[in-house]
């Protein structure tokens, strides 16, 4: 295998918004907030990116249009080592923009306007592509409406080859939640959810009992849970991995940060209890900066922190849990 990380994703940019204190309100000509700013958005974007500053060699397959916005994305992912070549440029659209409102104390709001996204579809993943990577991670399948019919079908192919392949599911907009998704997991080998996520999927209120039964599915189950780490579900046990406390600038993209300190740990051999702490390190630091890719974390120091999680948990070490490939 050439590559070690292929990203099949929706692609957007973010315009964050700190409110500090102020609330928007309609009606009113102007509030003064402290900072405005146009950054790289997107799950799987994030994830790409922080795992190509962790030292991974990352490819992205997604859908833009030939806008600035569309412009702005692919430049920010080539920019930081980001392979975009089997991306699609389509002539008509807008590209995806979502636009987070974030408050003093970490609370944030979502505005996403989709563009192009819904329009990737399984097909235009190349068997090539899919062979050619150690990991396959797929993001916010809700917002792509053409890539889900055939997920399982690109999933499984991504398998065969030997790939790992990993699901962030992301918010369902419509609420749904269930559409496929038996399907999906069947093809999953880690999948990545918030407690939210994985509470309104399994339809069960404890988080921990939904990701059991999530888990019954095939899959392990990373249950992210932001400033109190992950709980990890799966194969003979479960265990949970704590997080170090952190004064969070922003927290969008702490999750897609996650994801890419667990991808690169297991590409690198090391075990899920390992990948979980790596995960939790890469999303706490990520928090220092406005926007998902505001905040470059380097390997060096999200292994500095993980060493310090890991050295906390002193519980056995679950049976079950590393990856067979």
């Amino acid at each position: 295998m050439s590559r070690d990380l292929t990203v099949v994703c929706e692609l957007n940019v973010d315009i964050v918004v700190d409110c500090g204190d102020v609330t928007p309100r309609f009606g009113q000509a102007d509030q003064l907030v402290p900072h405005i700013g146009l950054v790289l958005g997107s799950s799987g974007a994030i994830t790409a990116v922080a795992a190509a500053r962790l030292g991974l060699d990352v490819g992205v397959i997604g859908a833009v249009a030939d806008d600035v916005f569309g412009r702005f994305v692919l430049a920010e992912l080539q920019g930081n080592g980001v392979d975009v070549s089997q991306c699609l440029v389509l002539a008509s659209g807008s590209t995806g923009a979502t636009t987070a409102l974030i408050r003093s104390g970490g609370d944030r709001s979502m505005l996403t306007c989709p563009g192009v996204m819904g329009q990737l579809r399984a097909e235009d993943v190349s068997a090539a592509a899919l062979g050619a990577s150690a990991a396959v991670h797929v993001s916010s399948i809700y917002l792509q409406s053409g890539l889900r019919p055939g997920l399982p079908g690109l999933l499984r192919a991504a398998r065969e080859t030997g790939a790992v392949t990993t699901v962030d599911p992301g918010y369902d907009p419509a609420e749904q939640w269930t559409d496929g998704m038996p399907a999906v997991l069947d093809q999953v080998d880690y999948f990545l959810p918030n407690e939210v996520e994985a509470r309104c999927i399994s339809g069960l209120a404890d988080a921990e009992a939904a990701g059991t039964a999530l888990a019954a599915y095939g899959p392990t189950i990373v249950l992210k849970r932001g400033a109190q780490g992950v709980r990890v579900v799966g194969g003979t046990g479960s265990f949970g991995v704590r997080a170090e406390p952190v004064q969070p600038v922003d927290s969008t993209g702490a999750g897609d940060n996650f994801n890419a300190g667990f991808l690169a740990t297991l590409v690198g051999g090391a075990g899920v209890r390992e990948a979980a702490a790596m995960g939790v390190a890469c999303g706490s630091l990520s928090t220092q900066g406005y926007g998902g890719t505001g905040r470059t974390v380097t390997a060096d120091e999200a292994r500095e922190m993980a060493l310090r999680i890991l050295e906390t948990e002193l519980t056995c070490k679950p049976a079950g849990l590393r990856h067979d490939r």
